[in-house]
């Protein structure tokens, strides 16, 4: 049997910059963080100067940040299904059969080969998933699976020893034969009520914030008034 020997050090974690889900994450990111800052900038410059203005700049941007996040919240419950087992399941299988491990999808590519170490799975549907893969063709079908389908002996996804790593690439025995798009939709399910909790804890501190700002409003009103 003869392994490609680019795939010896798959698990080396290096860094990108060219992968576009690591650009467009970054962008959206710094944007992000950017607005938030200038949020928190009104709102600070506002408690400090008894601005009615800033403060009004500050209540008014929290409450959209709270209406964009209680609408992504709707939209998520009522669009459930169809974003996990539809757009979920379409974009996976197409990363999947098109740009695993990839030049450009270095970093989305290890983070896949994670999630089915942690999750004991291969592929989004199961392991024939990468038969039609352009990563597949590139290993000039010399192997049939990566090594992150493989059974671990460790259970240390960050420094992997496997249970037969020869039989597994060839698809002969001792891989995992579960795809995971259920692995996935079973750690969404087990982990809603974290999610919800610190969805609720965030919410309850912008309600604070917007109560201060308005406490801090009537406050410079009543200063303004006895001048």
């Amino acid at each position: 049997m003869v392994v490609d020997p680019n795939i010896v050090n798959r698990f080396e974690i290096t860094i990108d910059t060219e992968d576009p889900y690591f650009r467009t994450s970054s962008y959206i990111l710094i944007a992000f963080g950017v607005f938030v800052f200038l949020v928190g900038f009104c709102g600070c410059c506002g408690a400090i100067r008894k601005s009615r203005c800033l403060l009004g700049f500050y209540f008014f941007f929290l409450l959209c940040i709270m209406a964009g996040e209680l609408a992504a919240g709707i939209l998520a419950a009522l669009y459930k299904k169809e974003l996990l087992e539809q757009k979920m399941t379409v974009n996976l299988k197409t990363f999947v059969r098109t740009k695993y491990n990839t030049t450009n999808n270095q970093i989305s590519s290890r983070t896949w080969d994670i999630v089915q170490m942690e999750g004991k799975c291969c592929g989004v549907m199961g392991p024939k998933d990468y038969l039609n893969s352009t990563w597949y063709e590139n290993h000039n079908r010399t192997v049939k699976l990566p090594k992150s389908c493989c059974k671990l002996a460790n259970n240390n996804p960050l420094s992997p020893e496997y249970e037969n790593e020869s039989g597994c690439v060839e698809m002969l025995e001792d891989f995992n034969n579960k795809g995971c798009k259920d692995e996935m939709e079973k750690w969404v399910s087990k982990h809603m009520n974290i999610l919800i909790g610190v969805g609720c804890g965030i919410a309850l501190l912008e309600i604070f914030g917007l109560l201060v700002s308005i406490f801090l409003c009537r406050e410079a009103d009543k200063e303004a008034a006895s001048c």
